[in-house]
């Protein structure tokens, strides 16, 4: 499992076409792993939760400015990988971090783009969201 961060003006794009771009590649990542969406806390609205949907990785490619520019208008040139996802899901019951891990979750909180979710968190959050 994985958690990608992603600011609120990306995150529809990323969710709709499934798709999530970053300025580094993302390593240890192997098709069918769990991706965990967060919105940026800083982009929340009143009462939402930063941890709504989750997708499935399939693959990661080097990015065009091209595809860039249509999935995120005005970004062209700042992202040089696109990770395609796949089987997006709608959480029945999103989340914070912090609600479902606790204060473990605070080495989450640096997290600028994404990061390995560890395995005892891993599991709190899968039993959580109903898949363990």
């Amino acid at each position: 499992m994985h958690l990608f961060k992603t600011s609120g003006k990306t995150y529809g794009s990323v969710v709709e076409n499934q798709k999530h771009a970053f300025s580094g590649k993302p390593k240890n990542l192997f098709p069918g792993d769990i991706i965990l969406v967060s919105k940026n806390k800083k982009d929340l609205a009143q009462g939402e939760k930063q941890i709504s949907y989750l997708m499935k990785f399939k693959e990661i490619r080097p990015a065009s400015d091209q595809e860039i520019e249509k999935l995120w208008p005005g970004n062209a040139g700042r992202w040089k990988y696109i990770i395609d996802c796949e089987e997006t899901k709608s959480i029945l019951s999103p989340f914070d971090l912090e609600e479902v891990i606790g204060t473990d979750a605070r080495m989450y909180k640096s997290t600028m783009t994404f990061i390995k979710v560890e395995k005892d968190d891993e599991n709190k959050i899968l039993k959580h969201i109903g898949l363990l």
